[in-house]
């Protein structure tokens, strides 16, 4: 039997299947427009409010963050791809630092032959005829000369192909910079509409509880509830290690969290790497079923795949639940699982 029958969804909080792209774009204009321009309802004080007015605030809450926290998880992703092509960039240049070298030297043995032939222009076979004593030393000297001339040419011809080749690998490389810098401009606007909204949302939960943070025992009963010394159990302990701490979005530990980067870190813990993203880590590990679940399993929520939480036993997860909360304990069926995966 499993430990609860799923039950309906907590204040309307299912939503429709949309691709990743329409999600993103929705979330986005929830944010910025309509779904934030709710909250000048509740700009008043209140004063004890009623169980009616308490339950109209967790709604528009509700609402609110399940428009928020898709966009979030992208904000994630575009994060961990642009340190990844970070690191990408960082490696090209380290591996041409060597043929960068090889250019820097190779000019710098060309510029005393630059400077002479400036300064005295190329000796021609005439001039040597007319400075000679005799025909055997103009010989000799037209000799050296033709091999002076053949290795100044081969200098420049060498310098110039490794100069081609430079900047044959350093274009991808410079490309990938200029992207990187722009995908930071643009991550840096989408933070700042995110921390916008998260502010207008505390706003509400203070006014409905008092406190960003929501009402109930962050730890109800023992964490895990199961432990077997399995690399899940470990991972679902070093989870419940970390009730207590704050959510803080796009954060993956030490003290702060969100969904992913808890669940992330409670896996790299024991040494499995999994992406700063649910989505990601939903396809990027095989399904179970719920009656197979372990300590340890990842618990997914919303069509969108926009929520991750991780299994305890017993029916319990430890979650990382949403901006201005905490990491808590809370019953995997509170909000209805969309699917279940063991990495």
């Amino acid at each position: 039997m499993a430990p609860d029958a799923p039950r309906a969804v907590r204040l309307g909080m299912v939503r429709p299947l949309r691709t990743a792209f329409s999600v993103l774009i929705l979330s986005a204009s929830l944010v910025v427009g309509g779904g934030l321009g709710a909250t000048a309802a509740y700009a008043a004080p209140v004063q004890s409010p009623s169980d009616s007015s308490v339950s109209a605030l967790v709604a528009q809450i509700n609402k609110q963050w399940n428009a928020l926290e898709p966009v979030i998880e992208n904000f994630d992703a575009v994060s961990e791809k642009l340190a990844t092509q970070q690191a990408k960039a960082n490696k090209l240049q380290a591996a041409i630092q060597p043929l960068q070298l090889q250019v820097q030297v190779a000019r710098s043995l060309l510029a005393p032959v630059a400077a002479r032939l400036y300064e005295t222009g190329p000796t021609s076979t005439l001039a040597v005829l007319l400075n000679s004593s005799s025909a055997g030393q103009a010989l000799d000297l037209i000799a050296t000369v033709d091999r002076m001339a053949a290795h100044r040419n081969q200098q420049i011809a060498k310098t110039a192909a490794l100069e081609q080749k430079y900047q044959a690998q350093k274009a991808p490389i410079d490309a990938l910079v200029a992207s990187l810098s722009q995908q930071r401009a643009t991550l840096a606007v989408q933070k700042a509409k995110i921390n916008s909204a998260i502010s207008s949302l505390d706003v509400l939960r203070k006014k409905a509880w008092g406190s960003t943070v929501e009402p109930g025992k962050t730890r109800p009963v023992a964490c895990p509830q199961v432990y077997h010394g399995d690399p899940g159990s470990r991972a679902a302990l070093w989870a419940c290690n970390q009730i207590g701490k704050r959510y803080v979005f796009g954060a993956a530990g030490p003290n702060t969290f969100d969904c992913s980067g808890l669940t992330m870190r409670a896996w790299q813990s024991v040494g499995v790497s999994l992406p700063h993203n649910a989505y990601q880590q939903k396809h990027s590990i095989p399904a179970v079923k719920f009656s197979n679940l372990q300590p340890g399993d990842l618990v997914f929520y919303f069509a969108a795949i926009s929520h991750v939480t991780i299994y305890v036993g017993n029916g319990w997860v430890v979650s990382a639940p949403s901006t201005g909360d905490v990491v808590r304990m809370k019953r995997y069926n509170e909000i209805t699982p969309v699917g279940y995966g063991r990495p």
